[in-house]
């Protein structure tokens, strides 16, 4: 668990990703107003590309050197291996998507596709950028910030193919369902402040194993919490039972947009998933030698069910 606390002007170095992504997100919305013709989409990929190329290249060469676990921004985020790993992932993904749509971009949106290009590139590069903030946050509220970025980024893109009512209607339900998830999750979130007094997830862990210890027992009220919070991260990793958007945004949504989504979100679902249980609820292990966690439990009920309701229904799927 990262230990060393650091300033917002010295987190700037370890957040060297993110700044990169967000100065080739503004310079592709300079050259989407200023170019034309075909030149323009030649730029947005080689900008985009180049952007997500240098990101990765930053957070392997943080592997590379085995920098040191430090907490950025006086406690929103964390730098350490685990987040470094996923800004690699999130970066070769996201380049991966740029690659295969940039021989046909009527995958996107149809014959009209140089229309919203630039801003399909602008999307693209912003949701890289609310996953590495998933990866990274270790406080309730960037949780919820850096999901909620992803999610109505997730909700635009979903719904790209604007002349097309099925895009149209997966975007639909992907933000009816995203907004109930997010309200729940929310929920969850203000019962575990108003018990530890906290958004910080090393504190919260402190005072849950102190209150734990001192009861003999995990108090229902992180029971609440925990598993209204498990709306929020089941609903990006599509698990039971908020996977019911999954078949028809995979459907409705461009194709590009769909292999995306089904790789990057839900690898940020997982990693944020695996940061909130081993920072907050110390899952790394039983708090003390008297109180044990269901934690590993709940885990793994979530995953059979997911797996047992998933394959279930896809037996009487007839939808082509």
């Amino acid at each position: 668990m990262p230990s060393v606390v650091l300033s917002n002007f010295d987190s700037l170095p370890l957040f060297g990703p993110e700044l990169i992504l967000i100065g080739g997100i503004l310079v592709l919305i300079v050259w989407d107003l200023v170019s034309r013709g075909s030149a323009k989409i030649q730029g947005l990929v080689v900008i985009s590309i180049a952007t997500l190329g240098l990101a990765g290249a930053v957070a392997a060469s943080f592997l590379a050197r085995e920098e040191p676990s430090r907490v950025l921004f006086g406690g929103l985020m964390a730098s350490d291996r685990f987040a470094h790993v996923f800004r690699v992932f999130f970066a070769g993904v996201t380049a991966l998507i740029i690659v295969f749509t940039a021989p046909g971009q009527d995958k996107i949106e149809g014959p009209d596709a140089q229309k919203g290009i630039g801003e399909f590139y602008v999307l693209l590069l912003t949701i890289a950028l609310g996953l590495n903030m998933m990866a990274m946050s270790r406080n309730l509220l960037m949780i919820y910030l850096s999901l909620e970025l992803v999610s109505i980024i997730s909700f635009i893109m979903a719904g790209y193919k604007i002349s097309d009512r099925k895009s149209s209607e997966a975007a639909m339900k992907y933000v009816i369902f995203g907004g109930v998830a997010s309200g729940i999750m929310l929920y969850g979130m203000s019962w575990l402040f108003g018990l530890t007094q906290s958004l910080n997830l090393a504190e919260i862990s402190r005072r849950v194993v102190a209150i734990s210890e001192s009861q003999h027992r995990v108090p229902e009220v992180v029971f609440v919490a925990v598993v209204c919070m498990l709306a929020g991260f089941g609903y990006k990793i599509s698990a039971a039972p908020f996977h019911m958007w999954t078949p028809d945004v995979y459907e409705g949504a461009p194709t590009p947009v769909t292999a995306f989504l089904s790789v990057g979100p839900k690898a940020a679902g997982f990693a944020i998933l695996v940061r909130f249980f081993a920072d907050a609820l110390a899952a790394r292990g039983s708090m003390s030698g008297s109180v044990g966690t269901p934690w590993p439990i709940l885990g793994g009920v979530l995953a059979m069910g997911t797996m047992t309701v998933g394959n279930l229904s896809a037996l009487v799927q007839n939808s082509g």
